[in-house]
């Protein structure tokens, strides 16, 4: 069919060089914001990554330096150990209230700059009580929930799921190289040393915040953007029980690793030196590569439950170890055990949880999530440092009856309906 002036639809000028029409202009528009998009994910989980790498290059021998400061005791140590996760778990609110106010970088600039405080006052520690105050002040640096916020405020909808993903795997990953490095450099330098290098980390992340991400107000065309991750209260986690039950997993999964990290470091000094732990650590986390890998996608096959269980089972097969007479071998496969099931549990359960939330609830529910986990951090090097003096069977029973716990809620969620309609 010919229009008006002899033009048929074949010589119309093409889209993409159309300024005219505004159809052009619009599609250059579109890949803009998408690149954007990606240079402030990559930033982001950089910052979060590079902080938890800080937090966890030195959870596996801090027992150790820990024993060797003035005033020392299994329960002082326990306590340095998991007190971060209790200052995470208060301050999570609070800075995301704050980022409100006054901008997430800045509020995101004041919890790394917390961070490198704390990690220089825990690396002129010569008391116990100084490690447990520069360990405290490191987590109030609670700048989570306000990251979730801030990708809230600028990734759409559709796309916000995937985002939390990207960041999530980024901060697991810095996790694992954490656990995988922090023996190494305790050989090679004192851990005051390591904790120093933190603080850098912690500065080299303000100096990325600043030089590459600008501060940029919300889309307020979309009611979501520029508000806070808003955690539902007690009474409606309570009636959530998919939720409820992953919280309670993640909780268990955490209290595991910092129990253990305050337990066996503890009973390996008595068979090798401190500084070789590296040589038990590092093929133990070379391994567990092997074990996650192929059970990562089977869980993207849909066995992401039989995934969980399985690492549950190795949880508790770890527990059973611990209540025997403690022997190296038998230290050396608890933590085998150990790592394990917690590279099959890290990544697994917040995978479960995404799966069951819209995206505009993922936010919120993270939030609890994130909070389980650290309390599970404070409360598994706490209590396990209570327990030590009493026997390490004390901390295997304690431990072997959360396995069975976790392994329970797993089981319930395969006959649970998923909340979303």
């Amino acid at each position: 069919m010919m229009r008006a002036g002899g033009g048929s639809p074949r010589t119309k000028r093409p889209i993409e060089t159309g300024a005219g029409d505004g159809m052009g202009s619009l599609q250059g528009r579109g890949a803009a914001p998408r690149r954007e998009e990606f240079l402030f994910l990559l930033i982001i989980s950089l910052v979060l990554a590079l902080r938890n790498l800080g937090l966890i290059l030195v959870v596996p021998v801090l027992a150790v330096f820990a024993d060797t400061l003035e005033g020392s005791t299994p329960a002082l140590a326990g306590l340095a150990i998991g007190v971060y996760g209790l200052t995470q778990a208060l301050f999570q609110i609070p800075f995301g209230r704050m980022s409100d106010r006054i901008g997430r970088r800045r509020v995101v600039a004041v919890g790394l700059l917390l961070f490198c405080a704390g990690n220089l006052l825990a690396g002129l520690a010569h008391h116990i009580f100084l490690l447990v105050a520069g360990r405290a002040l490191m987590g109030s640096g609670a700048i989570a929930s306000v990251c979730f916020a801030w990708i809230s405020d600028r990734i759409p909808g559709e796309r916000r799921n995937r985002s939390f993903g990207l960041v999530t795997v980024a901060a697991s990953v810095a996790a694992f190289i954490g656990f995988f490095f922090g023996p190494i450099l305790y050989s090679l330098f004192s851990l005051s040393y390591v904790f120093f290098g933190c603080a850098a980390l912690g500065l080299v992340s303000v100096g990325v915040l600043y030089g590459f991400l600008p501060e940029r107000l919300p889309d307020r065309s979309r009611p979501e953007a520029g508000a806070s991750i808003s955690l539902p209260g007690f009474q409606e986690i309570v009636r959530m029980p998919y939720l409820l039950l992953h919280c309670g997993m993640g909780l268990f999964m955490n209290y595991f690793m910092t129990s253990l990290f305050f337990a066996v470091p503890y009973e390996l000094k008595g068979f090798i030196e401190p500084e070789t732990f590296w040589k038990i650590i590092t093929p133990i986390m070379g391994g567990s590569v092997l074990v996650m890998i192929p059970a990562m996608r089977w869980a993207d096959k849909g066995g992401v439950r039989t995934v969980i269980q399985l690492g549950f089972i190795l949880e508790c097969l770890c527990s059973l170890l611990l209540l025997a007479q403690p022997t190296f071998p038998r230290l050396v496969l608890s933590l085998a055990l150990f790592v394990s099931g917690y590279v099959l549990l890290a990544p697994s359960l917040p995978s479960s949880l995404s799966s069951a939330y819209d995206s505009s609830l993922f936010g919120s529910v993270m939030g609890w999530y994130s909070m389980s986990l650290f309390l599970g951090s404070f409360l598994g090097a706490t209590v396990s440092g209570c327990l030590y003096p009493h026997g390490l069977p004390w901390i295997g029973a304690c431990l072997a009856a959360l396995a069975l716990a976790g392994g329970w809620m797993n089981h319930v969620l395969r006959w649970m309906p998923l909340p979303l309609p």
